[in-house]
């Protein structure tokens, strides 16, 4: 079976997909049969053939890179869009897997499609059964999500209400499913995936203010089978390392020190990496096993406070308090009417409505 390197591919996130192809040149096979269908192990994740885009960032060091060199300064403007499909409403930053012909595209309130790379015909689609309630609990923004995982025959995601579950990469059924947390009890929320690490499901949370400090974690899961291999909180309890940095802030009052950014994994170290974010700088960390992720997590903040002390600085990421909203045009109208049977300005309603959210 001829398998094309895909020449190039746009994701216009508030539209929809949009594949450019070369119209000259050979295009890509079409989608992988069960039969035809070969399993993605450990290794092409560690290595990936230079037409697959099995992960986030396409390899597991977060680079981002694609050795695909068909689409150049001298030809770029030959491109011409073949097909072009709408997604989710309320979709953005994310990043289709392409593999065996297929894109497997994540979109907002836990949606995944399979579509045909060649066509954009719909091979597949999942959609979750959201509970009314949920985005109360973890925030509108954990309707996005950033990326899924590849392994085995396996479509890996972590969803809005908080479990991990795999689908058949060919039908698009649940194979299994495993809660991480009760939503209404450790309220937490993400906006991107998992990556695969030697066969481990590796995802993150960010505790909401009222969810507690436990639903800031990050979590291992068996790929094959979903069952918990390990879980590591990031918020330090009095008495474990880390707790003197906190002051006197009560544990039950930690907050806002998850992890709902997309790991990287060094599979030759057997090590995780991750940064935290918010900050006016980049924090990076690293370690070999769960409590060394979090001892290094908490050295390289103790060390980033105490240079932002030394300098005057402010480690808080600063914001400007202007915030530009993309939303479904009916969701628009539906706030303009209510902002003026409230009496209120636009501005003024949307800012008292996130108050309310985020208190």
């Amino acid at each position: 079976m001829l398998r094309q390197s895909p020449l190039f591919i746009c994701v216009r996130v508030t539209l929809g997909t949009v594949l450019l192809l070369f119209a000259t040149l050979p295009v890509l096979a079409h989608a992988q049969s069960s039969a035809e269908f070969v399993p993605v192990t450990d290794a092409m994740l560690q290595d990936p053939a230079p037409e697959d885009w099995l992960m986030w960032r396409r390899t597991l060091d977060s680079w981002g890179y694609s050795p695909l060199d068909q689409v150049n300064r001298e030809n770029v403007s030959e491109l011409r869009m073949v097909w072009t499909r709408n997604l989710a409403a309320r979709t953005g930053e994310i990043t289709p897997l392409a593999y065996g012909g297929v894109l497997y595209v994540p979109q907002a309130e836990d949606i995944i499609q399979a579509l045909d790379a060649v066509t954009g015909d719909l091979i597949w689609e999942y959609r979750r059964d959201i509970p009314d309630d949920l985005y109360g609990f973890v925030g509108g923004n954990a309707r996005n999500n950033r990326n899924i995982a590849i392994y085995d025959r396996l479509i890996i995601n972590t969803s809005d209400d908080n479990f991990v579950f795999a689908l058949d990469a060919l039908t698009g059924e649940t194979v299994w499913e495993t809660q991480i947390f009760d939503y209404k009890i450790n309220s937490a929320t993400h906006s991107s995936g998992p990556i695969i690490a030697d066969g481990r499901v590796i995802s993150g949370r960010s505790c909401r203010p009222w969810g507690g400090p436990d639903a800031c974690i990050i979590a291992a899961h068996d790929a094959l089978t979903g069952a918990e291999l390990w879980r590591r909180r990031l918020i330090p309890a009095p008495g474990e390392p880390g707790d003197e940095t906190w002051g006197d802030v009560p544990f039950e009052g930690r907050q806002h020190v998850g992890a709902w950014m997309v790991a990287s994994y060094d599979p030759e170290l057997e090590l995780l990496a991750g940064h935290v974010v918010d900050l006016n700088d980049e924090i990076y960390f690293e370690g070999e096993s769960v409590s060394e992720l979090k001892s290094s997590m908490h050295r390289a903040i103790d060390h980033y406070l105490a240079v932002c002390n030394e300098r005057g600085d402010t480690p808080e990421k600063p914001f400007s308090g202007q915030l530009r909203l993309r939303m479904d045009p009916q969701l628009h109208r539906s706030v303009a009417i209510a902002a003026s049977t409230a009496g209120k300005s636009l501005n003024t309603w949307i800012v008292e409505a996130l108050e309310g959210a985020t208190h």
